[in-house]
């Protein structure tokens, strides 16, 4: 259960994909959004502007294979949206982007080299493989 608050509905899978494998992308940053769910439009996609959208489609227990994550948002990290996500989705796989890679490494060392992860700015390529290492192709 998610800290109480307003119920929030998910947002609609926009993507066009037949594909069965789900990602879930959060990033307060619209335009990369935009870029990861165009890069991605092979794959069944959601998207989230915050942690608090990204908890509501995860509440909503359909199928997630990746968790897409920013690290720094406001209001929540990606760490801490990743730690929230897996409590209630165990071996759900993550993938950080940032653009703070060096703060993030020293703030949390031994979580960074854990997780999977790709500093922005990054290639569509590097995503692509990052993506298909972790879940396989669409």
């Amino acid at each position: 259960m998610w800290a109480a608050g307003p119920t929030i509905e998910p947002m609609p899978v926009r993507s066009t994909s037949n594909s069965a494998k789900h990602v879930l992308v959060v990033d307060d940053d619209t335009s990369m959004l935009s870029v990861l769910e165009r890069s991605l439009a092979d794959y069944r996609v959601s998207t989230a502007r915050d942690a608090t959208e990204a908890m509501a489609i995860l509440s909503a227990r359909e199928p997630i294979d990746l968790l897409i994550t920013d690290y720094l948002m406001p209001g929540m990290t990606g760490e801490e949206l990743t730690h929230h996500a897996r409590a209630t989705r165990l071996g759900l796989k993550v993938l950080v982007i940032t653009g703070h890679a060096h703060a993030v490494e020293r703030a949390e060392p031994e979580w960074w080299d854990a997780e999977s992860h790709l500093i922005k700015p990054f290639r569509i390529v590097a995503l692509r493989e990052a993506v298909d290492a972790l879940i396989g192709p669409p």
